[in-house]
């Protein structure tokens, strides 16, 4: 979770590892990337409307409003609980997470990254810590000097951090690798200045 991540120490290893390149490491981090709340909606009308349809074929001398309103109930305590339990998160289509995930992180790279160096070469990591989500999205500058498959090695292992529960270890480690990477296109520069901020941008839940 954000709570457990150690600002001081993720935002010690951006400014070690912009010591070894000229490019710029900003690495954003949320616990979820959106509400979801249509998917808690959508399996409560499910279970309703499933509900409804059992008691008519095994009761169908009940009252029918006798019939929604349990049908009603069933539904409002699903949504409930896929509302207020990680168990509605679970049931979210890993689709649906990617994507939401990878929209935010280009959304805050626009905001943070994009236009902010000389060069065109800053770099987001982004991390979704519930959806296990990692995505690193670099500037245009590093497109004729790095191959999209380069970074691959490096969201695979910080997604096995965050598997274990390793938000911070997995923010150090993936920061020192893309500075490996980073360091081959743009090596450091004693000239160089810090063009962004090495602070840790973390990011509130998405509301509803």
């Amino acid at each position: 979770m954000v709570e457990m991540l150690d600002k001081a120490r993720v935002q010690a290893a951006v400014a070690a590892a912009e010591k070894q390149t000229s490019a710029e490491i900003v690495i954003a981090v949320t616990d979820v990337s959106d509400s979801y709340a249509v998917y808690p909606a959508l399996w409560a009308a499910v279970t309703a409307v499933l509900a409804i349809g059992v008691e008519a074929l095994l009761w169908p001398e009940s009252h029918v409003r006798f019939a929604f309103a349990a049908g009603g109930g069933l539904g409002f305590v699903v949504w409930l609980l896929l509302s207020l339990t990680p168990l509605g998160l679970a049931l979210v289509p890993a689709a649906a997470k990617t994507r939401a995930a990878r929209g935010l992180a280009h959304l805050e790279f626009a905001e943070r990254v994009a236009g902010r160096t000389a060069r065109a070469n800053g770099v987001l990591i982004f991390i979704a810590v519930k959806e296990r989500h990692v995505e690193i999205v670099p500037d245009a500058g590093f497109a004729a000097k790095v191959g999209d498959g380069a970074w691959d090695t490096v969201v695979a292992g910080m997604v096995a951090a965050l598997r274990e529960g390793g938000v911070t270890d997995g923010a150090v480690t993936g920061i020192a690798a893309c500075a490996r990477i980073a360091a081959q296109a743009f090596p450091f520069d004693a000239s160089d200045r810090n063009e962004i901020d090495d602070a840790v941008v973390t990011l509130p839940p998405a509301k509803a």
